[in-house]
Parts: C-alpha cells; structure tokens; sequence
C-alpha cells in the first residue's frame, strides 16, 4: 500500500472507533508514510532473500558477519509505528 492508502484506512479504522478527530491528521500522515517505507523496505529485503546477516569486509581486510541493513531498517520501522 502507498501512503494515501494507510492514510484512509488508519482514518477509517479509527472513525470506526470514534476517535478520530482532524488534529491527528499530521500524526497520521508521519505513521502512513513510515508504513509506506516499511512495506519498501521489506520488499527489498525480500529482494535481498531475507538474509539476517551479511558479510561484511573492514579497512583491514577482515570479513565478518553484521545485521542486515534491512532487518535494522525494519526493526526502527516497527518502532516507529507502535
């Protein structure tokens, strides 16, 4: 989904629970784009097969394994959202 499309559903499903009101909608459209980001990063994690880990090569040659990028990048997204 795109952001205009988080947008309308966090909308609804909150005019659905009555508590929507037109002060949210910065707030709303700050946590529509973060889950457009979320969902782009998540495909190209998907891209990327998932992987956890990468190898990763420093200055002085020596290769060891870090964090994906996309596994870090989706665990702020999350955050960002809850």
């Amino acid at each position: 989904m795109d952001k205009v499309e988080y947008r309308e559903l966090i909308i609804n499903q909150m005019t659905e629970l009555g508590i929507y009101q037109k002060q949210y909608d910065l707030l709303i459209d700050t946590m529509a784009m973060t889950c457009e980001l979320r969902d782009q990063n998540l495909a190209e994690w998907a891209r990327a097969g998932f992987k956890m880990v990468i190898d990763y090569t420093n200055k002085a040659g020596a290769t060891n394994i870090s964090k994906s990028p996309f596994f870090l990048n989706n665990l702020q997204f999350n955050e960002q959202i809850l």
